[in-house]
C-alpha cells in the first residue's frame, strides 16, 4: 500500500511540474521590449513636464509612451521604425510647438536595442499652410 501512495505522490508531482512548464511556455511575453531613455529640450532648455510617444510606422497598435520630467524620459518599446510625438512645457511655461505632437511630426526613431535618444527641438518650425 505504501508503494501505491508513493507512486501516486510521485506521479502527482511529475504532472504538476509538467503542467507548470506548459503554462510557463504558454505565457510568453511577446516580442522583446527595449528601454529607451533620453533628454528633450526646446531651444536648448529642458522640457520640465511633458510626454514622448513612439508609434510604429507600420500602423500597428504597439504604442509606447513615457513621461518627461525635468528634461528626461524613459519608456519601453518594441523594435522597429517609430514615429515620435512630443508634447510639453519648459520651465518658463513655453509650450512645445504642436507640430511635434502630431503623427506627422517628422521625428523618427529606429529601435533595435536599449538606447539613449535625445530630441533637441526648436520653437522655429516650418509653418504648414492649408490649401
Amino acid at each position: 500500500m505504501e508503494n501505491v501512495v508513493t507512486n501516486l505522490k510521485k506521479r502527482t508531482l511529475e504532472l504538476f511540474v509538467l503542467g507548470a512548464t506548459i503554462a510557463a511556455l504558454g505565457c510568453s511575453q511577446g516580442p522583446p521590449k527595449f528601454e529607451i531613455t533620453g533628454n528633450v529640450t526646446l531651444d536648448g532648455q529642458p522640457i520640465t513636464t511633458g510626454s514622448v510617444m513612439f508609434s510604429p510606422t507600420d500602423g500597428s497598435r504597439d504604442v509606447s509612451r513615457g513621461d518627461v520630467v525635468d528634461g528626461r524620459y524613459t519608456l519601453e518599446c518594441g523594435a522597429g521604425e517609430k514615429i515620435v510625438q512630443i508634447a510639453g512645457f519648459t520651465q518658463a511655461e513655453k509650450v512645445i510647438p504642436w507640430t511635434y505632437a502630431v503623427a506627422n511630426s517628422g521625428l523618427t526613431a529606429s529601435v533595435s536595442e536599449d538606447a539613449e535618444m535625445n530630441f533637441d527641438l526648436t520653437s522655429q518650425t516650418k509653418t504648414r499652410r492649408r490649401r
